[in-house]
């Protein structure tokens, strides 16, 4: 009888029956469950730190900007935008903006020294922490000035070529260049199959979404858009990140800026030029729906959902094979720092999953994971 040590993992594998998941007898094995770890570089499992509540209340739509982040709180009344500050472990608040309508998630995109923002019913810009109305400017182009008019409030929203795109339902919104406040309401919208739930732009062109597929608008100049459809399936909505990502920390050999982004089935990165990769759908069939995702340390990408949440390790295995767990999550939005820090916003408050002293914390990891992998000890006959 010989004993074989599971020394890695390949992750998560729901494509196959549980009796022929895969096991290479030299310690690689695939899993049928894996909940609250995740995956590190070298296969290694380790367990998901524990959140830390810091502030109570309810918060989302965390987004990036110099020296800190922006965020949501939903109150009593109304919504309010914060800008906070993270300092070993300790958040300071300066509140930006108030008065929005509660309860609706926040979308910003950065053009120069201003960080625009919507919501479906509000919206405006910030310099700083200071709050500006959304502009108002007066048209003196060669179009008849009847049809150049105030863009609609979006939902989603992005920039390409000094144009801001907003999606207004099943529309696409995209303003005159350098004018957020004059679209031509004859020409300069775009119209698919149902309500957008993702509106984002890589240099080559721009990613949408409605309820049924996943697209690709090739160009820079919305006037002159081509449209292929990439996905038969559509990208989740979510939260306001970013999330340009350089594929070579996943394994391709470009570097160019590319687009991670979750959809029905599964994490996909959208490079410049259309072509779009789902990373974990030949092992891994999603049953979690994940509005917000975040890209921590690099390579190790975190969703969440309403209450569970999925992890997936970008640098091991091939396009279609990435490592997935899962996590207890239940975050509505996620976000990592420069600084290696990672926080979560839900209805009962802000946290620290990662940061100040948790490599403190996680001293005993190591000790964490070789338990671990004993657990998982297999007795072949």
């Amino acid at each position: 009888m010989e004993t074989v040590l599971y020394t890695s993992t390949t992750g998560i594998n729901n494509k196959v029956d549980s009796t022929r998941i895969d096991f290479n007898g030299e310690g690689l094995i695939g899993l049928e469950v894996a909940n609250n770890v995740y995956v590190d570089e070298h296969g290694i499992i380790k367990s998901v730190p524990e959140a830390s509540l810091k502030i109570e209340g309810t918060f989302h739509s965390l987004y990036p900007v110099v020296g800190g982040f922006y965020l949501v709180e939903d109150r009593t009344s109304d919504s309010v935008i914060y800008y906070v500050t993270l300092l070993e472990g300790q958040f300071t608040f300066s509140s930006v903006v108030s008065g929005l309508s509660k309860g609706k998630k926040v979308n910003f995109v950065v053009v120069g020294n201003r960080v625009y923002y919507t919501n479906g019913t509000d919206r405006g810009y910030i310099i700083a922490t200071i709050r500006y109305n959304w502009p108002t400017n007066i048209w003196t182009g060669p179009e008849d000035l009847s049809q150049m008019v105030s863009p609609p409030v979006g939902t989603h929203m992005d920039v390409i070529s000094g144009r801001i795109l907003l999606s207004n339902g099943d529309e696409l919104i995209f303003t005159e260049p350098y004018l957020p406040g004059i679209y031509n309401s004859i020409r300069g919208w775009r119209r698919f199959e149902s309500s957008i739930t993702m509106v984002r732009t890589v240099s080559g062109g721009t990613y949408v979404s409605d309820g049924t597929a996943t697209y690709f608008l090739t160009g820079n100049n919305p006037n002159e858009w081509t449209l292929q459809k990439v996905l038969s399936y559509p990208a989740i909505a979510y939260g306001s990140n970013p999330l340009l990502i350089n594929p070579s920390l996943f394994g391709f050999e470009t570097t160019q800026s590319s687009l991670l982004f979750n959809t029905t089935k599964g994490i996909c990165i959208g490079f410049p030029d259309g072509n779009v990769i789902n990373l974990t759908e030949q092992r891994y069939a999603p049953s979690i729906e994940c509005s917000t995702l975040t890209v921590f340390k690099d390579s190790l990408v975190f969703m969440s959902g309403s209450t569970k949440g999925i992890i997936v390790q970008g640098k091991i295995g091939n396009p279609g094979n990435k490592v997935v767990t899962e996590w207890d999550g239940g975050f509505t939005s996620l976000l990592a720092t420069d600084n290696n820090e990672l926080i979560g916003a839900k209805s009962t408050g802000l946290y620290l999953l990662w940061g100040y002293q948790t490599e403190d914390l996680l001293g005993l990891e190591m000790l964490n994971s070789l338990e671990m992998i004993n657990n998982l000890n297999m007795v072949i006959l």
